[in-house]
């Protein structure tokens, strides 16, 4: 250190000189550093800046894909509703449609029933049996018939019998054309619950209704076919013919078992096919004594002809 000072104190000028360098170099080193350092900041700034200036069109681009996606979706929702009111629209007149189609099928069926049962109206007789009793007196009852053809009557065997006793005289009459009287000998039994009535003297009318043979269903009828029941119930009009209707609910041997409305004065009447507009038998109101809910038609293709007695 004394080396130093006396070297110092010897050449004080040089030593000054460079210690003014040393602290130049210093000052310059300094500088240089704060230089490369702001350089440095500014390059990261730089950066920084690039990446925010990236996050930003990144943001803007997500709120664009965003607000476009709300705009289709807002699009695709207008046009769903559209779509629906258009659906809704077209189911309303689908129905509306469907509605008037069936009050038309309706009405065609009504018409349809209503033509039917004028048919077959006119053959449709009201018959009305009598037996002599012990006292001398006389027990009546009635029923309905039809006419099959203008020379025979077909009705149910309790109609025209009373305790295996055949009516003495029974009166037959057709909604519009008189009446005739027959006796026990013109009336006829199968095996089943039917009377084939034979008419000597058919009325004008029976002449012209019964001039054609009656249609007779060709084939069976299934559950569910539409029917028609026409007679004279005890419960319906007294002087006109009164019909009821149904469908074929089961089948009993020969008989068809129906919804149609029967009542006791119905036995022997007319039952019509209302589809095929044919004779399908005879409407046969239950034996005393039993109950049932639903009537029985003895379908006519299926009884025996009448045997002698």
């Amino acid at each position: 250190m004394k080396k130093y000072f006396l070297m110092f104190m010897a050449h004080p000028r040089s030593l000054m000189i460079a210690g003014f360098l040393l602290l130049c170099g210093a000052i310059v080193w300094q500088f240089m550093d704060i230089h490369t350092r702001q350089k440095e900041d500014r390059i990261r700034i730089g950066a920084l800046t690039m990446e925010v200036i990236g996050l930003r069109e990144s943001m803007e681009k997500s709120e664009f894909a965003t607000a476009l996606k709300a705009s289709t979706f807002a699009s695709r929702l207008e046009e769903e509703a559209q779509k629906r009111t258009e659906a809704e629209s077209v189911q309303k007149e689908t129905q509306a449609n469907l509605l008037a189609l069936a009050e038309g099928v309706s009405k065609t069926a009504r018409a349809n029933l209503v033509a039917v049962i004028k048919r077959w109206r006119s053959r449709v007789a009201h018959v009305s049996c009598s037996w002599p009793t012990l006292d001398g007196g006389e027990f009546t009852k009635s029923g309905s018939g039809f006419l099959l053809s203008s020379e025979e009557i077909i009705t149910n065997r309790h109609v025209v019998e009373e305790e295996k006793i055949t009516a003495r005289v029974c009166a037959i009459a057709l909604p519009q054309g008189g009446s005739v009287a027959v006796d026990h000998t013109a009336i006829r039994y199968g095996e089943e619950d039917i009377a084939y009535v034979r008419v000597i003297n058919p009325t004008i009318q029976m002449k012209e209704v019964g001039g054609t043979r009656a249609v007779v269903c060709g084939r069976d009828a299934v559950v569910g076919d539409e029917v028609l029941v026409l007679g004279y119930p005890s419960i319906g009009a007294k002087s006109d013919v009164t019909a009821t209707d149904g469908i074929i609910s089961g089948f009993d041997q020969s008989y068809y078992i129906t919804s149609a409305k029967l009542d006791r004065g119905n036995s022997g009447g007319v039952a019509v096919h209302a589809k095929n507009d044919c004779y399908l038998g005879i409407p046969t109101f239950v034996v005393a004594g039993r109950l049932e809910s639903l009537g029985r038609i003895l379908d006519f293709r299926k009884v025996s002809r009448p045997t002698a007695q």
